[in-house]
This record gives C-alpha cells, sequence and structure tokens, in this order.
C-alpha cells in the first residue's frame, strides 16, 4: 500500500510542476505578444482633434463626401479642390514639426453589378502613381462621414519624421 501512495504524491507532484512550467511558459511569452506598438498621446491626441473636426464641419465633412475616389477618373488628387481643402486644414492643425502626415479617403464604387470599396490614393497599389506611407510606424484613425448623399471613409495617418 505504501507503494501505491508515493507513486500517487510522485504523479501529483509531476503534475504540479508541469502546470507551474507550462504557466511561467504563458507569463514569458504574453507579454511579448502584447509589446505592439502603442500610439504615443501626442499623436492619439492629434488624430482625435484632427478627426473631431472633420466629424463637427460641415465645410469639411461636405469636402470628404465630395471626394474623388474613381481610379478611373483621377487625375491627381492634388489638382482637386477637396483634396487642398482637407490638404491645409490637417497641415494648420498639426504645429510639430517632426510630425508627418497622408490621408485617404474610400468610397464605393459599382463594379459590374458589385459594390467595392476603393480608395484614393490607394496605398495597397505598388503601381500606384501615388507615393507610398513610410517604412517606419505609422499610426493611422479611421471615420466614417455619412449623409444621404453617401458615406466615405477618412483615415488619417500619422508618423515621426526622425
Amino acid at each position: 500500500m505504501c507503494g501505491k501512495m508515493k507513486k500517487g504524491y510522485l504523479r501529483t507532484i509531476e503534475a504540479i510542476i508541469a502546470v507551474v512550467l507550462i504557466f511561467i511558459f504563458i507569463i514569458t511569452i504574453i507579454p511579448e505578444s502584447n509589446n505592439q506598438s502603442k500610439t504615443p498621446d501626442t499623436i492619439k491626441s492629434l488624430q482625435n482633434k484632427i478627426v473631431t473636426k472633420i466629424e463637427e464641419n460641415k465645410n469639411l465633412r461636405k469636402n470628404v463626401l465630395d471626394y474623388n475616389v474613381d481610379p478611373d477618373t483621377i487625375e491627381t488628387l492634388e489638382q482637386s479642390s477637396e483634396w487642398q481643402v482637407l490638404n491645409t486644414f490637417i497641415s494648420d492643425n498639426i504645429l510639430d514639426n517632426n510630425i508627418r502626415y497622408d490621408f485617404t479617403v474610400c468610397g464605393d464604387k459599382d463594379v459590374n453589378g458589385e459594390t467595392i470599396l476603393v480608395c484614393a490614393p490607394d496605398f495597397s497599389n505598388e503601381g500606384d502613381l501615388y507615393k507610398e506611407l513610410p517604412q517606419k510606424s505609422v499610426y493611422a484613425k479611421s471615420v466614417v462621414i455619412a449623409s444621404t448623399q453617401g458615406q466615405r471613409i477618412f483615415r488619417l495617418y500619422l508618423w515621426y519624421e526622425v
């Protein structure tokens, strides 16, 4: 009887050691996976300020809603009045010379009876005529602007120029 009890105790201790080792392994792995880039407070505050003003200002909302997102008709975004208004507004609100920005506006387009989401500029297309986002930590904030005319997704990208 004494031999069977020893085996039971040993198995219990082995199970406890296994649980402790698994627990230690999980504790050491989880913090590393949560170590994703957190948006700095300066950037987050600036994003919220700009996006909130775009949501609340009728003229800026109208420029987002009227923004041409159709890649078949876009010549150069910089020539559109909507792009100029939004670009000027954003640049006037970024006072830190080390912060750079870009933005996209996305909307629905009907293609062969299917509705797809298109963005201008389209950073996902490597052959795009427009510059691509830099290869560094870029912080994005999106907002949906909707009216009876339709809807658009405005995305603001901010990053530090170092």
